[in-house]
């Protein structure tokens, strides 16, 4: 009986010291492991201050409601003056806030600005006014849809005398029709086609 008592004695202080020992463990988890919340890093569109920006045309050029994250914007970028940007200052913007509508706004534009820079003219005209579809009060899209037009005609209309007068009437005819087909009022246009199909004509009469 002694010899059960002794064992049962054992395995009971046995399971004491394990459960003290977990406690224990326990009490210095709580005590010494800081409690860290996983947050995941929030997304931002760094945007480069271009010149003459302000500060509510950005917010806007990506959400529609600036008055309600200018503050916040103020605060992420650490701006001291809000009405004193510096030209090339990057700004971020929470990705969240971009709508749809305004993504694709800035997604035709700039690819208007690209087709801009590489002087197609006709294509730029076209992506700036599948802008205005996201934004109907973008006034840059307008600016850029009118000169995008002004210098497309003036382009071709100048390569059309160039032509013209090197008698090369084929390719004058066919720049001044481009011409025409955006613009029919534009200079001399319709004046010029009719002496260029005539002389054309004429020419095909000889042979």
């Amino acid at each position: 009986m002694s010899k059960n008592i002794i064992l049962i004695c054992i395995v009971f202080l046995t399971v004491i010291c394990i459960g003290c020992a977990g406690t224990q463990q326990k009490t210095w988890r709580k005590k010494y492991t800081p409690l860290i919340k996983y947050e995941p890093p929030e997304k931002y569109i760094i945007h480069t201050v271009k010149k003459g920006e302000t500060l509510s045309e950005i917010i806007t050029s990506y959400c529609n409601a600036y008055k309600r994250y200018i503050r916040t914007v103020i605060k992420i970028n650490g701006i001291k003056n809000a009405d004193r940007l510096e030209l090339g200052q990057k700004i971020k913007i929470p990705k969240s806030w971009a709508d749809k509508s305004i993504a694709s706004y800035r997604s035709h534009f700039q690819r208007g600005l690209a087709f801009f820079k590489k002087k197609d003219y006709l294509e730029a005209k076209r992506e700036f006014k599948a802008s205005l579809r996201y934004k109907k009060d973008c006034r840059k899209c307008w600016k850029y849809i009118r000169k995008s037009e002004r210098l497309y005609k003036d382009i071709h209309y100048r390569k059309g005398r160039n032509y013209f007068e090197k008698e090369k009437f084929s390719q004058a005819l066919r720049e001044w029709e481009l011409v025409q087909r955006v613009d029919p009022n534009y200079k001399e246009v319709n004046n010029n086609i009719k002496c260029t199909k005539m002389i054309l004509e004429s020419r095909s009469a000889k042979k």
